[in-house]
């Protein structure tokens, strides 16, 4: 057959062609296949929240912003970080979107921030360590969780 995906540089640009949707891929295998229901039962798919999720359509997906500097990674794909800054201070919101806690989840912040004192919202434990000349804050999430930076 043709080829799946077609990749093309321009100067200093890069085209990424698939001829087909990586969105879906990546959505797929983290669907049951069984039909929906509207039951309040609490293994209904209404409450079901996917998790296992395509790791290569992931990477294809995110190529064309993997250079771009995220304010914090976190070593557990589906947990969302966002950045709320104040002139003296930062709030990194936390939210696990896997189906259980994460013991031990790593964040490497990079981006300068306020780390005169740096806690949980939780009141939860916080490690505060240095890798690589990047901040690593190592902490229990449950649900979600806020990391307070001043």
């Amino acid at each position: 057959g043709s080829p799946a995906i077609v990749a093309r540089s321009h100067g200093t640009g890069r085209t990424i062609y698939c001829g087909f949707l990586p969105g879906l891929s990546y959505f797929q295998p983290a669907i049951p296949k069984r039909p929906g229901d509207r039951t309040s039962a609490v293994d209904s798919l209404a409450h079901f929240i996917p998790t296992q999720f395509h790791a290569g359509a992931r990477q294809l997906i995110g190529m064309p912003g993997e250079k771009i500097a995220r304010p914090a990674v976190c070593s557990e794909p589906l947990v969302e970080a966002n950045l709320l800054e104040s002139k003296t201070a930062a709030a990194l919101v936390l939210v696990n979107w896997t189906s259980t806690p994460i013991k031990g989840l790593q964040v490497t912040l990079q981006t300068p921030l306020p780390q005169k004192k740096i806690e949980l919202a939780s009141g939860g434990k916080v490690t505060v360590s240095k890798s690589a000349g990047q901040t690593v804050l190592t902490l229990d999430l449950a649900v979600a969780d806020t990391v307070i930076l001043r």
